[in-house]
């Protein structure tokens, strides 16, 4: 579902209730398919805010992920997983020991 501009909606709720002009005119004035300004003329549109570009605490932006495609905090926590387990991978190689920036062997933390 997209988001409508409250703006346009404002002035079509307006136009619609002057009684002036044909649900099609009001739709070609503003800018709105005509299907939106039979839902405003009907009351079915009644959100005129925006959603909110931040969460409620305004820490991190609410926004879809270009990755997954869903609405999440960013950064995309997926991403920053993937990320990781990608970082690890890379540092066992091919014999499976992680190994550190100066090829020392790591140890093997929590594993039996």
């Amino acid at each position: 579902m997209r988001t409508t501009d409250p703006e346009k909606v404002r002035r079509a709720r307006g136009l619609v209730a002057s009684g002036k002009f044909s649900l099609r005119e009001v739709a070609r004035a503003v800018g709105l398919p005509r299907g939106t300004v039979e839902k405003i003329a009907a009351g079915e549109r009644v959100a005129l805010r925006r959603k909110p570009e931040r969460d409620p605490e305004g820490e991190r932006p609410i926004e879809r992920c270009p990755v997954h495609g869903v609405l999440v905090e960013m950064p995309c926590i997926q991403c920053q997983t993937e990320a990781y387990i990608r970082g690890r991978k890379k540092r066992r190689g091919a014999s499976g020991v992680e190994r550190g920036a100066n090829g020392d062997e790591l140890p093997a933390e929590g594993r039996p």
